[in-house]
């Protein structure tokens, strides 16, 4: 039989090199960090993310993207009193996101929070991402 646990610290390695990899870090403006995640959501796209930096609180944001696609494909998510309305609701609120006027999906925090942050707005785009899938129209 295999032993996995002489495995653990390799695999951990290796998977950790693997993100890094496929994850990028770029500045797409003057004061806007994008990153590049490995992950993708319903529609097989790419989850990126901006992160800005105002008074030494960071916004990590999908600038609107993630809503605008599942509109784009169907979702409606104007009535504030549908059920995937609720849906998504309960998706941000979660992982402690919030949904802006402009409709951008964000989670705000410090510095020492930013990885986690990330982390939970991926995933929480992800969940959304969904939800295109209990559209009715």
């Amino acid at each position: 039989m295999d032993n996995l646990s002489a495995e653990i610290d390799n695999i951990a390695n290796n998977w950790l090199k693997s993100i890094k990899n496929s994850s990028s870090f770029t500045m797409a403006s003057k004061n806007q960090l994008r990153v590049n995640t490995p992950f993708s959501d319903s529609f097989g796209d790419q989850i990126s993310l901006i992160i800005l930096l105002t008074d030494n609180m960071y916004t990590v944001t999908d600038q609107g993207y993630t809503l605008w696609n599942l509109q784009t494909h169907g979702a409606n998510l104007t009535d504030k009193k549908s059920q995937q309305f609720k849906n998504l609701m309960a998706i941000l609120d979660k992982d402690d996101a919030e949904l802006t006027d402009n409709e951008m999906i964000q989670i705000k925090g410090s510095k020492d929070e930013l990885p986690q942050i990330i982390n939970n707005l991926t995933q929480t785009l992800i969940q959304v991402s969904v939800l295109i899938y209990l559209s009715t129209g």
